[in-house]
């Protein structure tokens, strides 16, 4: 999910070599924009986030920045992900926290209540045990997971809460 490349230009300006998947065609236009208008040159492709056009071990890394929390089939595309990367490659991604939204209620919260309302379904939110979990079932290493961000949004308000937030 490059979107307009907000993670991936910057890369590209330290002379990374960066290919950027979206689903959307006009997301992957606007970034090609956006890298022509700095003079550079990165590689685009449309494509869903588990089912990627590329041979395995094609990338070195895989760096996905607020993306993940748009899908509840997570746990399909973190093995996708890591068919791509070489051994020995680094996937950084980002979600929600589900461990920061159960404190912040102060109830037991299922990740299946937040897809309960369409809005919701926008800011999944992970439980730090079921990430490491899955990792570990597919065969990851996880090298650290690491708190960023406001408390319940990442800078991403959830309407829904917004008196907790407030707080």
């Amino acid at each position: 999910g490059i979107g307009t490349g907000r993670g991936s230009l910057p890369l590209c300006a330290r002379g990374q070599r960066v290919t950027g998947v979206d689903s959307s065609q006009a997301m992957l236009d606007e970034c090609q924009r956006l890298a022509h208008a700095q003079g550079l040159v990165l590689r685009t492709q449309t494509s869903q986030l588990d089912c990627l056009p590329f041979a395995a071990a094609s990338f070195d890394s895989l760096i996905s920045l607020n993306v993940l929390m748009h899908f509840p089939h997570w746990r399909q595309i973190l093995p996708e992900w890591k068919r791509v990367v070489r051994p020995g490659g680094r996937l950084i991604f980002d979600v929600h926290s589900l461990d920061h939204y159960r404190a912040a209620l102060g109830r037991p919260v299922a990740e299946e209540e937040g897809l309960q309302s369409e809005a919701a379904t926008y800011t999944l939110r992970i439980a730090a045990e079921d990430l490491l979990a899955e990792a570990d079932r597919c065969g990851l290493s996880v090298r650290a997971l690491i708190p960023y961000g406001a408390f319940l949004g990442g800078g991403n308000r959830n309407y829904l809460l917004g008196e907790l937030e407030d707080k």
